[in-house]
């Protein structure tokens, strides 16, 4: 998103905090915006406004650095969501990947705030749409790390709640760890065992108790997976689009329970879903993502 407005890309400091504040001082872009991702980068750019080296800050809300504000969650502590609060007095603008987080960027009191969903690349889009998944199979795919927020851990009580024999296969980061009955995790995998993972499955799920939006599950829309998703999932509003029912709570017995109704189905049920699901996906295809971005962008710079 950043080659579409013309960004130039910089290196973040990555010491400690007086560290970073003294590559701040240093660092001086003129009157040039500045585009943050994440609380670190944000730390600095507030920083290096303090110091006059930057013009208007613009935030790409893509992150817990905005929600942990408000919803306390216990991977943060007392002075990071301290200092979360604090930077966003700094922010100019803000660009959300989620309703969600624009409404809580509006509380905050940032009066340019944007809603630009995220997408796929180029390349992933014409791999996963090319996709025929296994519709008929009972094997469910999980994409995304094995933090804390992504509750992947529930995995196996998800399945020994089942009434469905199912097994999940898990990629990203730290997911090597899982390992059970009903649980294969995989780690990082190369491309092809990437895209073989979508073709091989029938159903997606993010049990997350804290993902801002889950650019996974436009992945396996675009392959023609339904997904399954909890409520603390941003990506919840595009899955709505398709099927309510496909949005739940977070506790292992309503997921189980979610995930035992979609293979109830008929198998022309779960055909016309997967169709259905690519439809909507379709909408949130690269180019107009990027053109989406630059809109917002050019209407936030002019309002701040």
């Amino acid at each position: 998103m950043g080659e579409a407005v013309g960004a130039e890309f910089i290196e973040l400091n990555r010491g400690n905090p007086i560290e970073r504040i003294q590559a701040a001082r240093r660092l001086d872009v003129g009157d040039r915006p500045v585009i943050t991702e994440g609380g670190k980068p944000l730390f600095q750019a507030v920083w290096m406004k303090h110091f006059g080296n930057c013009g208007p800050i613009v935030h790409l809300a893509a992150d817990e650095t905005i929600s942990n504000i408000f919803d306390n969650y216990q991977h943060y502590s007392t002075l990071e969501r301290l200092v979360h609060l604090v930077e966003h007095r700094y922010v100019d603008g803000v660009i959300g990947i989620s309703e969600e987080i624009c409404t809580k960027a509006r509380i905050l009191g940032v009066d340019s705030v944007e809603h630009v969903p995220p997408f796929t690349t180029r390349q992933k889009y014409e791999e996963l749409t090319d996709i025929t998944p296994s519709l008929e199979t009972r094997q469910i795919l999980v994409v995304g790390s094995n933090a804390e927020k992504n509750n992947l851990r529930c995995l196996q009580d998800v399945a020994d709640e089942t009434d469905t024999d199912v097994t999940f296969e898990v990629v990203g980061p730290m997911t090597e760890e899982l390992g059970s009955q009903n649980v294969n995790g995989h780690g990082f995998v190369d491309e092809q065992s990437f895209f073989q993972k979508f073709q091989e499955s029938s159903l997606f799920v993010m049990p997350a108790i804290s993902q801002m939006f889950c650019v996974g599950v436009l992945e396996a829309m675009h392959a023609g997976i339904p997904p399954i998703v909890t409520k603390n999932v941003g990506a919840r509003t595009v899955v709505e689009q398709v099927d309510s029912r496909f949005i739940t709570e977070t506790n292992v017995k309503r997921i189980s329970d979610t995930i035992d109704m979609y293979f109830e189905m008929s198998a022309e049920e779960r055909s016309t879903l997967s169709e259905e699901f690519r439809d909507v996906a379709d909408h949130f295809d690269p180019e107009s993502g990027i053109e989406r971005f630059s809109v917002a962008y050019d209407r936030l710079l002019q309002n701040v």
